[in-house]
């Protein structure tokens, strides 16, 4: 299922790593990538996890997603929300495995840009919600 946005569009902005584990709460979801496991939980069952044992996390809800990842061995954050691309796209994929007990669907947004030639592309990610209920339900 696809639904085309119009609008503002996204904006990154990065943050300090060390603002990581005060910022989960602000989210709806996680998925954490460990060097053991996958996460995709509630953050409310992610609170209080070290963000130096991610070796990459996205937190998000409808909003707003904190991308948090590894640059040359450093740990690093961004925030990326609505507001500087023109156009989006919203796919939904369906959820597998131990990963249905959070939700039977994935939200993910993707930004779209124009190249110099005037070709459209997939600029950014980002993960945009879970879902649950009847499919395009909430």
């Amino acid at each position: 299922m696809e639904k085309i946005h119009g609008g503002e569009g996204a904006s990154v902005r990065q943050i300090d790593p060390a603002e990581i584990s005060g910022r989960i709460k602000d989210y709806e979801y996680g998925l954490i990538y460990r060097i053991s496991d996958v996460l995709l939980e509630k953050t409310d069952a992610l609170l209080g996890m070290d963000p130096e044992e991610f070796l990459e996390a996205r937190f998000f809800s409808k909003e707003e997603e904190m991308h948090v990842f590894r640059r040359n061995g450093k740990l690093q954050a961004v925030l990326v929300d609505d507001g500087a691309f023109s156009d989006s796209i919203d796919r939904v994929y369906f959820l597998g495995g131990g990963f249905r007990k959070t939700g039977e669907r994935l939200r993910v947004r993707q930004y779209l840009s124009q190249d110099e030639d005037g070709q459209t592309y997939i600029a950014l990610t980002r993960l945009a919600g879970i879902e649950r209920g009847a499919y395009g339900g909430k």
